[in-house]
């Protein structure tokens, strides 16, 4: 009825050409994932801005359960990430199924605590260890070179990539690392800088965006999530992916830990 209301010889043809291009057009627009667009337009934390950088990879990772908050719906990003907060968030990040009946080789992770699962399953899969005193030290904070040995198990990540590093000696114990965090953009105030700290403390921001960053990486290289928008690493080719390494070693006893054994 629609066509036949209208005159002339090109009528039906015009209006047939207009159906055409206007359902083309919505063929063409870009698959916007619900998750996505969601996550980027609220914000559950009172102290994050869904428009910065880091606070944007912190909706991304809330909206998947990856990362949580406080009961004052605070994210509070400038604390530091614990070493069993870190085992959840790696975990969680890598959808790795948690084993609750392993038995604990920390002698201060007893089986009972919130993270005792996180951190023995961790353990078991040799993202982390302990230290040369037989403990695990749940509360003890992650640094940079940590955080980067962690990932890299947690995802098998390659070694050994290029970097600029100024800080990173080729015979540092985790010079093998630091070019993944250059190749994947994980700490961007640092590059420009081309300085890792390696030894400095990893805060809940910083970890938030790191990981993004990875499984940003990761959705296009083995991960298999197209849900997550992809960020080519720098100076990588969408032809060449580096493949994951599959046989990495543990993490740094607390003898190569650049960490003191005093610090909280």
């Amino acid at each position: 009825m629609l066509l036949s209301s209208f005159k002339g010889p090109n009528a039906r043809r015009h209006i047939i050409i207009g159906i055409v291009s206007i359902v083309t057009a919505l063929a063409l627009l870009p698959n916007i994932p619900t998750s996505s667009w969601q996550a980027a337009l609220r914000s559950p934390f009172t102290d994050t801005d869904p428009h910065t950088l880091h606070g944007h990879a912190i909706l991304r990772l809330f909206d998947r359960g990856i990362v949580s908050g406080f009961p004052d719906k605070t994210f509070r990003g400038h604390l530091p990430v614990s070493r069993a907060e870190a085992a959840k968030m790696l975990l969680r990040a890598a959808n790795i199924p948690l084993d609750e009946n392993l038995q604990s080789p920390f002698s201060d992770v007893f089986g009972n605590e919130w993270f005792s699962a996180y951190v023995l399953t961790a353990e078991q899969h040799k993202i982390i260890q302990g230290y040369s005193d037989g403990s695990f030290r749940p509360q003890r904070s992650i640094s940079t070179a940590e955080f980067l040995k962690m990932a890299t198990m947690t995802f098998g990540l390659p070694e050994s990539l290029p970097h600029h590093f100024a800080d990173v000696r080729d015979n540092d114990w985790f010079a093998r690392f630091a070019g993944m965090a250059w190749h994947y953009h994980l700490f961007p105030e640092r590059i420009d800088h081309r300085t890792l700290t390696p030894d400095l403390r990893v805060m809940r921001s910083d970890f938030a965006l790191a990981l993004s960053q990875i499984l940003n990486f990761g959705s296009r290289a083995h991960f298999n999530k197209p849900e997550w928008k992809w960020i080519p690493p720098r100076g990588s080719s969408l032809l060449t992916l580096p493949k994951p390494v599959t046989n990495v070693s543990p993490l740094p006893s607390l003898e190569e830990s650049p960490i003191s054994a005093d610090e909280p």
